[in-house]
């Protein structure tokens, strides 16, 4: 069998996007051998319906005059997303429109007239996605879930949860503490619907997993306005092929998650966070970290390098969840062990408002940059492979005039490593290096085995590297998976699949 090499794949993909369509609308397959084999026949110029005056009043009748977003600077807030300098065509706010549904039945009329008039439809969270799996790249109805946030059962007896995908974590959460219950995944900003259409790692991803591991049942609403049941409400369902776990990541584009059915635990009498210093190397600390991931298995568990910590230090980060005295004691040996291994701890309130800075920070030159952009990617690599793919992301920040900014390793998960690195803004020639140095850095990830995306998903920003990743007949496959649930192809175009 041939080897294709992933650099090659990648470029030739790039090179279709821009030749194929100048004002980047289409969803572009890699001609050889994709196309081929007829993997994807949807372009967006086949959903380029403008959503016009008759169409916006259709809305309205669905959803209510006082649901359908008008006001232009608020329409401008939904196209705001990290990393859009590499997200692809940027549209205005002209071109779409946003509604905000309030119930299973008027998200399927949305759907059903989305198939009539040939406008794809864009299911949303809170936004907060890095990869642009909420943005409009066209025509399109947005839908807004931020009405449909309701709980709507919680069964304490079986540790189960219905809620709405509007709904942020946080708020579920402490739903759910009212009745001594508790998810625990994270990030708490996200919405319930995001963190499934993504399949979220989530912040306590030792001791919980991602987002998979919660979700019993799905209400869905596919492509034709159909609406289905995924799973049961109980714990574990060993029948069938698993179509919850195939709605579970595929970022709303075979089918509108409407509730969720979750498995739920006990919250947590007391929950203990800890920061550790160290002066050697990142090798070093990740070294103790993982010692004390052996010891204790915490509730999560990261390393940062120097770069990381205003050049100063390396860090670990420990979160230890359960009984006071029994997480207090755990503690205590984790102080231990990290000084034995060279460490100290960081004093609570020390660590606390340096990761809130460092968190806020993060963000602005994410989202809304003013001199520099921050930029995060996090492949899946092999742990073993970690310190010469640091090697790697260091040199091709070098060569391409990107500044390195640090690197953290989830020790709890091992092998999701997230590589920082910034440049200046208004450089069009550094957003184009960016790129060459995502195209290169990915290739070389997938030639060792690992895969473009172990926490975020696919979204617009990387499914130039699916040709890469996969070859031509599961690509295939998926694309007919895309057929069968959404056979008007108006979910999410653009999105995941090349």
């Amino acid at each position: 069998m041939k080897t294709r090499d992933p650099l090659t794949v990648i470029k030739s993909f790039v090179e279709n996007r821009q030749n194929s369509d100048p004002a980047g609308e289409s969803v572009h397959v890699d001609a050889e051998p994709m196309e081929r084999l007829g993997i994807l026949k949807l372009n967006l110029r086949d959903l380029g319906h403008s959503v016009d005056k008759r169409i916006n009043e259709r809305l309205k009748s669905i959803v209510g005059e006082g649901n359908v977003v008008a006001e232009p600077s608020v329409l401008r807030s939904y196209l705001e997303v990290v990393n859009d300098d590499n997200i692809g065509r940027r549209i205005r706010e002209n071109e779409f429109a946003v509604v905000k549904p309030s119930s299973t039945s008027q998200v399927v009329e949305l759907v059903r007239l989305a198939v009539k008039e040939k406008i794809a439809i864009i299911p949303r969270g809170a936004g907060t996605s890095r990869e642009g799996a909420a943005l409009p790249l066209g025509s399109a109805v947005v839908l807004d879930f931020s009405l449909m946030s309701r709980v709507l059962n919680i069964d304490e007896e079986d540790c189960l949860v219905v809620a709405e995908p509007g709904i942020p974590l946080e708020m579920l959460e402490v739903k759910l503490g009212e009745w001594g219950l508790r998810l625990g995944h994270g990030p708490d900003h996200a919405t319930l619907g995001g963190a499934i259409a993504t399949n979220s790692l989530g912040q306590r991803s030792s001791r919980h997993g991602d987002m998979r591991n919660f979700v019993a049942d799905l209400e869905v609403v596919l492509g034709d306005g159909g609406v289905i049941h995924t799973g049961r409400s109980v714990w574990r369902n060993n029948t069938g092929y698993d179509l919850t776990q195939l709605f579970v990541g595929s970022e709303g584009t075979l089918g509108v998650i409407t509730s969720a059915t979750l498995r739920v635990g006990p919250k947590p009498e007391w929950t203990a966070k800890r920061m550790y210093a160290f002066e050697g190397s990142l090798e070093d600390a990740v070294g103790v970290a993982r010692e004390v991931e052996n010891a204790f298995q915490p509730v999560s568990n990261r390393a940062d390098d120097h770069a990381r910590n205003d050049g100063k230090v390396c860090t670990v980060r420990v979160s230890f969840e359960g009984k006071k005295e029994a997480a207090e004691r755990q503690v205590r040996l984790c102080d231990d062990l990290i000084r034995k291994g060279g460490g100290e701890p960081v004093p609570d309130d020390f660590a606390e408002e340096f990761i809130r800075r460092r968190s806020v920070k993060a963000f602005e030159m994410g989202v809304r940059p003013k001199d520099e952009r921050s930029v995060p990617e996090e492949p899946g690599i092999r742990f073993s492979d970690w310190k010469r793919s640091l090697e790697k992301w260091k040199g091709l920040c070098a060569e391409r005039g990107i500044t390195y900014a640090g690197c953290q390793l989830n020790v709890s998960y091992p092998g999701v490593v997230t590589f920082y690195s910034t440049y200046p803004t208004g450089r069009p020639e550094l957003v184009e290096a960016y790129r060459e140095l995502m195209e290169e850095f990915y290739s070389y990830v997938i030639s060792i085995g690992g895969t473009f995306s172990a926490t975020h998903g696919v979204g617009n920003r990387m499914n130039r590297f699916m040709a890469a990743q996969y070859p031509p007949r599961n690509l295939k496959l998926m694309a007919g998976l895309k057929d069968l649930f959404d056979p008007g192809h108006v979910l999410n175009p653009g999105k995941v699949l090349p």
